[in-house]
């Protein structure tokens, strides 16, 4: 399904109310603090490129739902990366954006990544695309036993932010099968979020993380024969709006284990995959611009004892970033 699948102009009327007056009700209530949903139904992949009625902004618009029995689409800002929950009135979405959108920041990452060659370990991005003063810490939440999950972590964050004056930016690669399962987690890291300690951007993970002992990984991970591709993408994405929280358009393989086959799936569901050049756990050394990647699920305490280890340090290569400063 597309919001454009006509050629021509397709404008969202706003039928009894201003746009410049749903906007500001729409921005009044995102700033909220998160609040969970109690029905989320019809959710579908869209893929039409709009401009904010009443801006020049230009986002994508990539999914499509009901939440608590009203309309939302899911857009990502095409200049900032930021995804948000916009009402389908306050979109005016067209073909004649595209070739913007396509030369926009977002669109170039999209395109950068849907491209040749496809090696089957950690495709996607791995590294800032730009010179940046600092790193990109990312940690996995893959599925784990219910009392599993690496306190520690999120205590140092905790504590370096009151040091530093200020939120520490870490980005968590979600499954849907741990955030079924680990809500008191779950709500540790938004309170942390609350009170101004964290500043987290979701990455999609899959939503059961397939894995078999022993298999090839050309026939494991994401590459298992017989798994539901929509399912796991979809998946994790409900799970978080329906907490009351916004997914990104960023996307981490498990395993980072891919193929040519699901980059371009991602690209045709708008996302971005996301690798690592500092997968801590291996022995990978940071470096300025690195993509960190530990797991704060359990499963890989090494990871977080090198990562503690590092973290006095860190600062010299710079301040921890959002993945939204990587391109």
């Amino acid at each position: 399904m597309s919001l454009n699948h006509k050629k021509s102009l397709k404008v969202f009327a706003v039928s009894g109310l201003s746009a410049v007056t749903l906007l500001a009700g729409l921005m009044q209530s995102s700033a909220k603090a998160a609040v969970p949903h109690s029905e989320l139904g019809n959710y579908q992949v869209i893929q039409s490129d709009c401009q904010v009625t009443g801006t020049s902004d230009l986002v994508r618009a990539y999914r499509s739902f009901e939440l608590d029995h009203e309309k939302r689409i899911l857009v990502v800002d095409t200049q900032t990366f930021q995804s948000r929950l916009m009402d389908p009135r306050l979109l005016e979405c067209s073909d004649e954006f595209s070739v913007a959108i396509a030369q926009s920041p977002y669109g170039r990452a999209l395109n950068t990544t849907d491209s040749a060659p496809f090696p089957m370990a950690d495709d996607g991005i791995q590294h800032s695309q730009k010179p940046v003063d600092g790193v990109f810490l990312t940690a996995d939440l893959c599925p784990a036993g219910a009392h599993k999950f690496e306190q520690r972590f999120f205590d140092a964050l905790e504590h370096l932010a009151i040091d530093r004056h200020q939120p520490i930016p870490v980005s968590l690669a979600v499954t849907g099968l741990w955030l079924k399962g680990h809500e008191a987690h779950f709500q540790e890291i938004r309170n942390l979020e609350k009170k101004g300690l964290i500043q987290v951007t979701w990455i999609n993970h899959t939503h059961s993380h397939p894995y078999r002992v022993g298999v090839p990984e050309s026939r494991n991970f994401v590459l298992t024969p017989g798994i539901h591709p929509e399912a796991e993408i979809q998946g994790p994405e409900m799970e978080l709006l329906k907490r009351g929280e916004v997914p990104s358009v960023f996307f981490r393989f498990p395993g980072l284990i891919s193929n040519e086959t699901w980059i371009r799936r991602l690209k045709s569901h708008s996302l971005i995959p996301v690798g690592s050049d500092a997968w801590l756990a291996k022995g990978q050394k940071p470096q300025s611009g690195s993509i960190i990647l530990v797991h704060a699920n359990g499963n890989e305490p090494e990871g977080i004892d090198r990562f503690l280890h590092w973290l006095p340090k860190s600062s010299a290569l710079g301040s921890f970033l959002p993945l939204t400063d990587l391109f």
